[in-house]
């Protein structure tokens, strides 16, 4: 529902060029699934002599293959073989699939194909041997447009919708 937040995973590949010991230049390839549910506000409905009370509830799911682009900033050891991570970027994406979760209302007829996000993150990394590191962190992604082409519904303000990814991060890099 609107009200709840959708627990989902990610998966991809990310890779990390150093720029200088502490600046990495960070990017990839992720598949990110994503949920927009909202209500349509509609209170009680009239048909003849008969109410129906009920609001529209509207959910979709919306896949997308994400390319970040990201500057990763690291802080010396903070332990041997272990540092902290500050990261900001942005994240260009390509839409690869959406549908509704049931076909009640479908008040969206069609989601643009591209959006992008602003990110920014914090984390860990241990390096646990001479190739392979091991890290942790956060992200909070900010959608910067709205991801509605075409609704069906003729709402009376413009139906916008951005979306906002909080995520953990886990991961290995070789």
């Amino acid at each position: 529902t609107p009200e709840s937040n959708a627990f989902k995973f990610s998966i991809g590949l990310i890779f990390d060029h150093e720029i200088t010991e502490t600046y990495y230049l960070s990017t990839g390839l992720i598949f990110v699934p994503k949920y927009v549910g909202f209500n349509a506000g509609v209170e009680q409905e009239y048909v003849g002599d008969t109410t129906y009370a009920g609001n529209p509830m509207e959910t979709y799911r919306l896949n997308y293959l994400q390319i970040p682009v990201s500057l990763k900033l690291f802080t010396n050891e903070i332990q041997p073989d272990m540092r902290i991570y500050f990261q900001v970027g942005m994240a260009p994406e390509i839409r690869v699939f959406s549908e509704p979760v049931e076909e009640d209302y479908d008040l969206i007829t069609e989601y643009k194909n591209i959006d992008a996000t602003i990110l920014g993150g914090a984390g860990v990394e241990y390096r646990a041997g001479i190739n392979t590191t091991l890290f942790a962190g956060f992200t909070y992604q900010r959608g910067l447009s709205n991801v509605v082409k075409v609704e069906s519904f003729g709402f009376q303000e413009e139906l916008f919708i951005r979306n906002t990814v909080v995520s953990f991060d886990l991961g290995i890099k070789f």
